[in-house]
């Protein structure tokens, strides 16, 4: 979701999407997280480097850290775009 919504032009919408994907990833065990191909790993990194191109690193970093900060409830609320962050 969060490289759609970079690509559609929605940084801050895709940096905090990305800060919540870390933080669900770090909340699961090694078996949970299952793995990445190259393809998705190099998917999600250029999109983190548009994601600061877009915002500079200073607003990256701030949205990201408030998509971590989200609670799972919220988190499925913003992807679904019933509330704002």
């Amino acid at each position: 979701m969060a490289c759609c919504a970079t690509s559609r032009g929605g940084a801050v919408r895709g940096a905090q999407l990305t800060g919540a994907h870390d933080a669900l990833l770090e909340s699961l065990s090694e078996v949970g997280r299952g793995s990445w191909s190259a393809m998705e790993i190099e998917m999600r990194e250029n999109n983190r480097d548009a994601l600061r191109e877009a915002l500079g690193e200073l607003e990256y970093e701030r949205r990201l850290a408030a998509g971590r900060a989200l609670s799972l409830d919220r988190l499925v609320d913003y992807a679904q775009r019933r509330v704002a962050v």
